[in-house]
């Protein structure tokens, strides 16, 4: 199957790419976060947490716009892996997803 318009391709490859860095920012900064939570509570363990739940807000976004919805989504993100597995089971709603489903109208000459 073809898909319709490239452009459109071109901007949902985009979202795909910075979708995957703004969440895996945020994972590894979550990993070094839980080390410094086990060597030492420390302030600048709060400071590492906004910035990872920034880092996932900020991914959720464009993992939102490359499944076709509104950024509203992103702020599931919050809610750390539930958000994570709410996104990935989400329908696209890019026009072209829709077609994939349809077959195609068989023309015959009479």
């Amino acid at each position: 199957m073809t898909i319709p318009d490239t452009e459109l391709n071109y901007v949902k490859l985009r979202y795909r790419k910075m979708r995957n860095i703004g969440i895996g920012f945020g994972f590894a900064l979550m990993l070094v976060e839980i080390i410094m939570l086990a060597v030492a509570y420390s302030p600048f363990y709060q400071f590492l947490t906004f910035v990872v739940l920034g880092a996932w807000v900020w991914g959720g976004s464009y993992w939102a716009k490359y499944k076709g919805r509104d950024d509203f989504w992103s702020l599931i993100m919050i809610f750390g892996p539930l958000g994570y597995i709410i996104l990935m089971r989400l329908e696209d709603k890019w026009p072209w997803e829709k077609m994939k489903h349809k077959r195609r109208k068989k023309f015959t000459r009479e």
